[in-house]
């Protein structure tokens, strides 16, 4: 994928030292790493946002998998899919909070999520499989990170998470940072 990143920079034009600010979310953070690794004189800023290194300690929680497992061989379907992967994207407590309408939240985000969920363009498995391959066998060691922080130099980075994450370890992002 980072080569592919790499393809389309090329076709934009976009070959000049520190012309680029990169913004990586969840598994586009570990792109981001690799780009960071093969071309870190294109990068004038470098956001790493709610992504994870791969260190063999930062896998996600049973949480996540139970989820996964639920969507991906349809025992959870529908709107039972859909809140499954809202709790593990929304901290705990923040789906009590009442809408200006005095809806609850989570059935207000649930509803114009909805038509996405339904939308005939299911992901076949093997791109599934793909994508979540990708992101578990992901491991950019510390030497790696320690590694794209020299190389970037002058280039800024910034690594964001939040304090409570089913999905990235708080704990290994700060470390890693």
């Amino acid at each position: 994928m980072a080569q592919d990143t790499m393809t389309l920079l090329k076709w934009l034009g976009w070959e000049q030292d520190r012309s680029i600010h990169l913004f990586g979310v969840s598994l586009g953070g570990m792109i981001a790493q690799e780009l960071c690794l093969i071309i870190p004189e294109r990068f004038k800023s470098v956001s790493f946002i709610s992504t994870r290194c791969g260190s063999e300690l930062d896998c996600p929680s049973t949480r996540s998998f139970s989820a996964v497992f639920q969507t991906s061989s349809r025992v959870a379907t529908g709107d039972q899919a859909l809140d499954l992967y809202l709790e593990l994207l929304f901290p705990d407590g923040h789906f009590e909070l009442e809408t200006e309408e005095g809806k609850r939240y989570k059935s207000n985000l649930r509803e114009k999520l909805r038509n996405c969920h339904h939308l005939p363009r299911e992901q076949p498995y093997l791109a599934f499989g793909g994508h979540f391959y990708a992101a578990m066998m992901h491991h950019c060691s510390y030497g790696k990170l320690e590694k794209i922080a020299t190389d970037l130099h002058p280039a800024k980075i910034l690594v964001i998470t939040g304090d409570s994450d089913e999905l990235v370890f708080t704990k290994e992002v700060t470390r890693a940072s």
